[in-house]
């Protein structure tokens, strides 16, 4: 063990040297490039300088494959700018000129950042002065993160002014197929001055702008991808804070005699006026909430405001598909949706198949903590695409998060199914039985007294919120409970195996515990009476020679997850 140790501990002061050699923001390579270079420009014999280079460049290499193959460290190098610099300096080029091109961005497109993002804008002139002053004025600050009436005046001005900015810069670019690069990190990272970042910071967000891709799989949206969508009538606008979308808003305003007919009908179908609804009613009212700095928000990036890396607290769709990948392989059912259909054909009336409606997920140019439900449907459709919300740059841990997301999805999805009887035990359902389960404890003859205990110290933790009750719960239910660690009392398991049950591997591992097999009674008996009435609708179609239509098989499909 102590071997063990030493070893580890040599390896990472071996990690710190390679930074030392050549990763670090001030490195030896760079400064012994720098020095031939510079020596070779004034006439200067650089001889002894190159062999002192190529010296580095072997231990470089050395310690790279020592800590990579025998320590099984991940280190960063960026080979080709590297060896561009070789280059240069073996060519007796000059520094400047070829430091710059083997850079992928080069930080000259990013200075004076604010005025380029005002010009490219073109809002008004009291939006622009007010934002550009406001910005200005937090760029001088030497505590951003301070509670002073002062600074509160600075934050808040830039929140004002911001929203608008945003929203002329986004309608411009739908027109501009190459925006300025402080127009592209704006958008996508809330980016405004280069002086609120330091220039490790500022390489470092050019390279995430490099890397960042809109994949396939659980659609996963940068906010201005999202808000094309909006634009282009593809995408129905989102729910505002009151649970009113875009049409019901118009119908409202209609109503009251704010639009007539005609006005209505042409802002129904106009771009503009969506993603206008979708900016103010959305991002505006959001952005505060995925931030979580609700008293000293400010919707803009700066260094102050970030406790990890940005390489660290960058969301990629890959990073999101993964962890959502993770939780479906044990909670199998959470995104599948019942509905009914008929078959003529084979008289089949009335069939319940399974639906899977995968989650929107909106990435919101911000450094934040928070991840948000935000809608578990689209309108009054059930069987439509949930909507997340995630800041761009997640400071806390993404399985955290995204576990608290999704208790909240499964509370509101089957209220929205429920309907007015959702916490009616008389309709059992998982909302109904849990919300009985925790305004009834004290009479329960089921939990023990330290269970009660600690019903109420929940209940008090969470302001006697019954759905954050249940999201605790739901957590430990997919990373404790699904491992065969006993977390939630005797209730509460034989609810969430009713209503949320495992995949088959994590039911078969646990079926040998009593405590599981008695909980899983409720499931087995409605999940094997609703397998074997799939196969017979199945049977109906082959012996009648007809091919089984594609939502019936993914239905048979669901029932052997």
């Amino acid at each position: 063990r102590q071997m063990c140790i030493r070893d580890r501990t040599y390896a990472e002061q071996l990690k710190r040297c390679f930074g030392i050699l050549v990763s670090d923001e001030k490195n030896l390579f760079t400064m012994f490039t720098r020095l031939s270079l510079d020596m070779g420009h004034i006439g200067s014999d650089t001889k002894k300088v190159m062999l002192a280079v190529d010296e580095l460049i072997e231990k470089i290499n050395e310690t790279e494959t020592y800590l990579t193959e025998k320590a099984g460290i991940t280190v960063s190098l960026d080979r080709e700018r590297m060896e561009g610099i070789y280059f240069a300096m073996i060519s007796g080029e000059s520094y400047e000129k070829k430091i710059k091109a083997t850079e992928k961005k080069e930080l000259r497109d990013i200075d004076n950042s604010l005025i380029q993002i005002l010009d490219y804008a073109q809002v008004s002139e009291e939006i622009r002065n007010e934002f550009e002053r406001a910005v200005k004025s937090f760029c001088r600050l030497a505590d951003k993160e301070s509670r002073v009436s002062e600074t509160d005046k600075i934050r808040k001005a830039i929140s004002t002014s911001f929203f608008p900015v945003y929203e002329a810069v986004f309608l411009k670019s739908l027109k501009d197929d190459r925006p300025p690069v402080c127009v592209k990190l704006f958008l996508k990272f809330g980016f405004v001055s280069e002086k609120l970042l330091t220039p490790e910071e500022l390489a470092g967000l050019l390279e995430l702008e490099d890397r960042a891709e809109i994949k396939n799989g659980c659609q996963v949206y940068f906010l201005q991808d999202w808000l094309k969508g909006i634009y282009r009538l593809e995408i129905e606008p989102s729910k505002n804070e009151f649970d009113m979308d875009f049409k019901e808003s118009l119908r409202h305003q209609k109503s009251t005699g704010f639009l007539d007919e005609e006005q209505y009908e042409k802002s129904l179908n106009n771009p503009i006026e969506r993603v206008h609804f979708e900016i103010t009613n959305l991002f505006r009212y959001a952005d505060r909430v995925v931030c979580g700095k609700i008293s000293t928000f400010v919707p803009i990036l700066y260094g102050e405001g970030m406790a990890i890396k940005l390489e660290q607290a960058f969301l990629t769709a890959d990073k999101i598909n993964s962890m959502l990948n993770k939780i479906q392989s044990i909670d199998y059912s959470i995104f599948f949706r019942e509905r009914l259909a008929s078959y003529e054909k084979v008289k089949i009336a009335k069939e319940k198949i399974m639906k899977k409606c995968l989650p929107d997920i909106i990435l919101f140019p911000i450094y934040g903590q928070n991840g948000i439900m935000w809608q578990d449907i689209v309108g009054k459709h059930r069987d439509t695409s949930a909507r997340f919300l995630f800041p761009i740059l997640l400071e806390k841990d993404l399985q955290k998060e995204m576990l608290k997301v999704l208790g909240h999805f499964r509370w509101e999805i089957c209220r929205s199914e429920q309907g007015m009887q959702w916490n009616n035990l008389h309709y059992p359902s998982l909302t109904s039985e849990y919300t009985d389960y925790l305004q009834f404890y004290r009479k329960n003859s089921d939990l023990s007294p330290e269970a009660k205990v600690k019903i109420k110290t929940q209940l008090t933790q969470n302001g006697n919120r019954h759905r954050d009750v249940f999201t605790k719960d739901y957590a430990d239910w997919i990373l404790r409970e699904a491992k065969g660690a006993m977390r939630v009392n005797r209730v509460v398991r034989n609810i969430l195996y009713t209503y949320i049950p495992f995949s088959k591997k994590y039911r078969e591992k646990l079926s040998e515990q009593s405590l599981y097999e008695e909980a899983g009674k409720r499931f087995r008996l409605e999940y094997n009476k609703r397998k074997k009435e799939i196969e017979i609708s199945c049977n109906r179609f082959e012996r009648a020679g007809i091919p089984v239509p594609a939502e019936l098989m993914l239905t048979k499909q669901f029932y052997d997850i």
